[in-house]
């Protein structure tokens, strides 16, 4: 935490993390979104959940999040440089939407940490691995792809169990980021 207080990027941006059902945004859903801010001396976290794969429901919760991050000077994401902000560009292009995410400064904690994983000893870089290292306990034990047909199951019968899986998983990536 002495390090939020440090960096004006990590104390005053949001934390945000994406979940899909695939890699390409021009045949897969953006299905939640999280957020994650500092403010006063408490975290306030927000999440957007698509009840199924329409394009309004997309739309709805890329609104919600650009509405979220509209105030911040800055976004936090972990390899969000490589997939969440590209996937959230072309996603929202494709609904018709015309975002400029590169009014915001974007730091991506994954590029942050990438040239220490070897003196780390690290073998990987993906978030589970870095939460292992730094003896980070999750509850969530899905991997995103792994939850893709749980969130397909969900849109059709909206069990609650299956949501709070869905939003469990983004909640601890979001929450171990920081």
């Amino acid at each position: 935490m002495e390090m939020l207080r440090h960096d004006p990027r990590l104390a005053n941006g949001v934390f945000f993390d994406i979940e899909t059902t695939g890699f390409s945004p021009a045949s897969c859903a953006i299905y939640l979104i999280g957020c994650c801010r500092h403010q006063g001396n408490t975290w306030q976290l927000t999440q957007w959940m698509a009840q199924d794969e329409s394009p309004e429901e997309q739309r709805s919760i890329l609104n919600c999040f650009f509405q979220a991050i509209r105030e911040a000077p800055g976004i936090i994401s972990y390899n969000g440089a490589a997939f969440d902000l590209p996937f959230i560009e072309k996603k929202s292009a494709l609904l018709g939407m015309s975002p400029d995410l590169s009014q915001w400064d974007h730091m991506d904690l994954y590029k942050t940490l990438r040239p220490f994983g070897t003196f780390l000893g690290l073998n990987s870089l993906k978030l589970k691995a870095v939460e292992q290292f730094l003896s980070i306990h999750r509850e969530d034990t899905y991997s995103g792809g792994a939850l893709i047909p749980i969130y397909k199951a969900y849109t059709k019968s909206h069990s609650a169990k299956m949501e709070e899986l869905l939003l469990l998983h983004n909640y601890e990536d979001i929450k171990d980021m920081i």
